[in-house]
């Protein structure tokens, strides 16, 4: 069993990065295609991470890759909640195995995909931004692994594995409804009731 929440800082893990990668006092912004087209932007600062076009919602950021069995299962799952909290959340996918192809897409939206994806080796802004995140977390190639981030773009977990619905819901209302000054605990950050199992 695992805790869907560990408990981290987003300053000192997502900005933790060597000073060779970035500067941890500036911004970094970045414009990334999905695989329809539709231009996504990012803006990464000290303390909190926001696209453009997902403000105000918690966001969920999925890396899997079309050969991934656990990845495929999570497609349905994933498209379901998106669909369901579109007023709360925004998933998106990023790609990260070999380039997806027309075919290979339009099968995995078959399978449920309702969200944008963002295929990491279809251009180099996708890639940085893809190795950027995956750096900064401690990203160790495995899949499906998820980042979890508040309304106010606060970086609040990370998962790996397959999550079920319940969960998933569960923590996107909780992270919805965190207060911006929170006093329950010293982080901040959400403690779930709920504990995902392999």
């Amino acid at each position: 069993m695992k805790k869907l929440f560990a408990v981290l800082l987003f300053a000192g893990l997502l900005f933790g990065a060597e000073e060779s990668v970035q500067n941890p006092h500036k911004e970094a912004h970045f414009e990334v295609t999905t695989v329809e087209g539709q231009k996504l932007h990012f803006t990464i600062t000290p303390t909190a991470l926001y696209c453009d076009e997902a403000r105000d919602k918690v966001l969920i950021l999925d890396f899997f890759g079309k050969d991934c069995p656990p990845c495929r299962k999570m497609i349905p799952v994933l498209g379901k909640v998106q669909k369901e909290m579109a007023d709360r959340v925004q998933i998106i996918g990023l790609h990260v195995q070999k380039p997806l192809s027309k075919e290979e897409y339009a099968e995995l939206k078959a399978l449920g995909i309702d969200y944008p994806v963002v295929d990491m080796l279809a251009d180099q802004q996708n890639m940085l931004f893809v190795e950027y995140l995956g750096y900064a977390t401690g990203w160790n190639n495995g899949i499906p692994y998820m980042l979890f981030f508040d309304r106010l773009g606060r970086y609040r977990a990370n998962h790996y594995g397959m999550l079920s619905e319940d969960v998933l819901k569960k923590a996107i209302d909780q992270l919805y409804t965190l207060r911006e000054t929170p006093d329950h605990n010293s982080s901040g950050a959400a403690q779930p009731a709920e504990e995902a199992r392999e």
